[in-house]
């Protein structure tokens, strides 16, 4: 009888200790994925150019503290504010070997334009976007453009105001997480303590899921499940304090 006892306590013994190893090896892998580093793009556009001249848009792409010099895909999106339907046109980017990718341009009419690279590396996608002036532009109408509510709106010809960033994977798989981050900036610099929420649904269907996204450091993020593949909004609502905004996305699901 004792060495029968003996050996049962042996055994709980064992199990207990694979138990917390394999409780490390668990909490491990999850710091791990929390480590995840992060595609991130940052756009250079000029605050003002003249009518006909040839100006450069460079965009410098980093992946953690690694420059990306072999992404799979960046594009320069350019559209006369307040009329991206009739006037978005998109160009595709020069990589240069070197972390950037840039384009040489010009503008026709004296105008505020919206500029947004869509940039597609590491299984990540990201599309910061700013603004230039054009000519001579009447402050009404470029009050006007610094006021719609919408994700392309910043200050006319300074450069601040609120800027959007929107990241989801490249591939999105239907039945599996899917993380999702939101970059905020406000005249610049990060906006910290907002109340960000993601109003998701497919096709035109009026079941509307919505998610609260957690702010983790300069980021706010959140994991989502996509029922099954198809093509799905993703609506991006901002609060802070007086702030509102909205952006909408749209992701197609495998």
């Amino acid at each position: 009888m004792k060495k029968n006892g003996l050996f049962v306590m042996h055994t709980l013994f064992v199990l207990m200790l694979l138990s917390a190893c394999g409780a490390s090896n668990s909490e491990k892998a999850n710091g791990e994925i929390d480590q995840l580093d992060v595609l991130k793009a940052s756009l250079h556009v000029p605050d003002h150019a003249d009518k006909g001249e040839k100006i450069k848009l460079k965009t410098n792409v980093t992946y953690g503290d690694e420059k990306v010099t072999d992404a799979d895909e960046v594009k320069y999106e350019v559209w006369v504010d307040g009329d991206k339907e009739k006037t978005s046109h998109m160009i595709e980017a020069k990589n240069n070997k070197d972390g950037s990718y840039s384009i040489e341009t010009t503008f026709d009419k004296d105008a505020v334009y919206s500029v947004q690279v869509h940039v597609d590396a590491k299984t990540q996608h990201t599309m910061p976007m700013q603004q230039i002036t054009i000519g001579k532009v009447k402050e009404k109408k470029k009050h006007t453009a610094a006021n719609n509510h919408h994700h392309e709106k910043m200050d006319s010809g300074q450069g601040n105001g609120v800027s959007i960033h929107f990241m989801a994977p490249d591939k999105p798989k239907a039945g599996k997480d899917a993380n999702l981050m939101v970059h905020i900036n406000l005249n610049k610099q990060p906006l910290q303590d907002a109340k960000v929420r993601l109003e998701i649904w497919k096709g035109k269907s009026s079941n509307h899921e919505f998610i609260d996204a957690e702010q983790k450091k300069d980021a706010y993020t959140a994991k989502h499940v996509f029922t099954s593949s198809g093509t799905y909004h993703v609506k991006i609502h901002i609060q802070h304090g007086e702030l509102h905004e909205q952006e909408e996305h749209t992701l197609k699901v495998n």
